[in-house]
């Protein structure tokens, strides 16, 4: 029975042996095998680039001028001669009368405060306010209307300058012009991608569009929800789109 059994062993030695190489041939072919299939449903997401310099083609700019007396009439009185000096500025430098809005007089009662530092329902005087705002397409003669309201000033007026805007009232017409170059920076970004991994960009399978961000030259600024400056008559407008491409 012993020598059975040795003849037996040495029967499946061989058999084993088979199977093991076997099984290392198995798995090298699959190995082999896999590096020759392309992946499948995968893709690549880029975001595509596109910015323009433009040019504001409108601008505003807002003042408002107040006076103070101790009667209302009085105070009226003074309010009719400052407004009449303001807009004789205003159209002395060119702005046309359409140009010009005055908004409603605003008034403001003063009260004594006693010593005690609360307020009673004494009258001291009154303080009569107006605003004053320029909107033009001629956004070079705003910008020097605003830098001359200091000789307001100087004629007596009190008067309180704010720095004007700058917009771009023509963005809607190359809006779809800077959306195309960024899906067409986003099929570059793809291909360039998808070639140096042996790849290649397939179909387009999704895009999405994002902000607009509208900056002053040269800036870095960026927001979630878009940024639109205000302060500077050249602009760029840049335009953000992510897209996604299958691959081949």
């Amino acid at each position: 029975m012993g020598d059975h059994v040795r003849e037996s062993s040495r029967g499946q030695a061989p058999l084993g042996l088979f199977l093991a190489v076997g099984l290392i041939v198995a798995s090298w072919i699959g190995a082999d095998a896999l590096r020759d299939v392309r992946p499948s449903g995968q893709a690549i997401v880029v975001k595509g680039y596109a910015e323009r310099t433009v040019t504001s083609d409108l601008a505003t700019w807002s003042g408002n001028f107040s006076y103070r007396a101790a009667s209302l009439a009085e105070a009226y009185q003074g309010l009719e001669r400052d407004r009449a000096k303001v807009q004789a500025f205003l159209a002395a430098r060119g702005l046309p009368q359409g140009a010009v809005i005055l908004q409603p007089v605003m008034t403001e009662t003063l009260q004594r405060v006693s010593e005690a530092g609360h307020m009673t329902n004494v009258v001291e005087g009154y303080v009569l306010r107006q605003q004053v705002r320029v909107e033009s397409a001629d956004v070079k003669l705003v910008e020097a209307v605003a830098r001359a309201a200091t000789d307001l000033i100087k004629d007596g007026v009190a008067f309180e300058s704010w720095q004007p805007e700058y917009f771009v009232a023509h963005l809607d017409a190359f809006k779809l012009e800077l959306l195309g170059e960024a899906t067409r920076n986003a099929r570059e970004r793809a291909e360039m991608l998808a070639g140096n991994s042996g790849s290649k960009a397939g179909k387009l399978q999704s895009a999405s569009q994002g902000v607009f961000q509208i900056t002053p030259a040269n800036s870095t600024m960026v927001d979630d929800y878009g940024t639109y400056d205000t302060s500077t008559i050249e602009k760029v407008v840049k335009a953000v789109v992510t897209v996604s491409y299958g691959i081949d």
